[in-house]
């Protein structure tokens, strides 16, 4: 009778102990990897609600610049070169003045590249831009005076130009009209 009174305790601590290392470590090691997967998605979480406030607060800010001049902005830095727009000021511009634009030319945008942007694969060491910027070319004749107060009347506009030459040759029926050829660069964002 001793024997069975050791023996049974013995049995028992034994099956705990193989319960132990075959179950419940194995069981125990899941629940920390779950802890570790349950502290991952709490920080998710914290970011997304972070992320939350910060989208709410550029709405309202958003909201509080107003249709009319989000559209000016839009204007100032387009995010596309629209060159039918584009034209379309030059020529309204030009209007006011009674100046008939002739020829507008636009570079290929793929093409263009402003001056301190890197390349697509970022090998040329500059550094990089929101925004691209193309070349464009436009002919008017008219004379001085009014094609200094077109310029001016350009320079106000949203739109933004860069005018990088003018070059003026003047009509040999009219000592008063130049032909004026204007290169600008304009600019969009990417």
């Amino acid at each position: 009778m001793y024997s069975n009174r050791l023996i049974t305790p013995i049995i028992l601590l034994l099956a705990s102990a193989g319960l132990f290392f075959g179950f419940i470590r194995g069981q125990y090691a899941k629940n920390l990897d779950l802890k570790k997967e349950v502290l991952v998605y709490q920080d998710a979480l914290e970011k997304a609600k972070q992320l939350t406030t910060l989208r709410d607060g550029l709405v309202k800010k958003k909201e509080a610049i107003g249709k009319d001049n989000l559209e000016k902005l839009g204007k100032l830095m387009p995010d596309n070169v629209d060159t039918v727009r584009m034209v379309s000021d030059l020529n309204g511009i030009a209007d006011n003045h009674g100046i008939l634009v002739k020829t507008v030319k636009l570079a290929n945008p793929q093409d263009a590249k402003v001056a301190g942007v890197a390349d697509t694969t970022g090998t040329t060491g500059q550094a990089q831009t929101d925004f691209d910027k193309a070349s464009l070319s436009f002919t008017l004749t008219t004379s001085y005076d009014k094609f200094s107060n077109f310029l001016t009347d350009l320079e106000r506009s949203l739109r933004i130009l860069d005018v990088t030459s003018i070059i003026l040759k003047p009509v040999e029926k009219d000592s008063t009209l130049y032909d004026f050829t204007v290169n600008a660069s304009t600019y969009w964002l990417k």
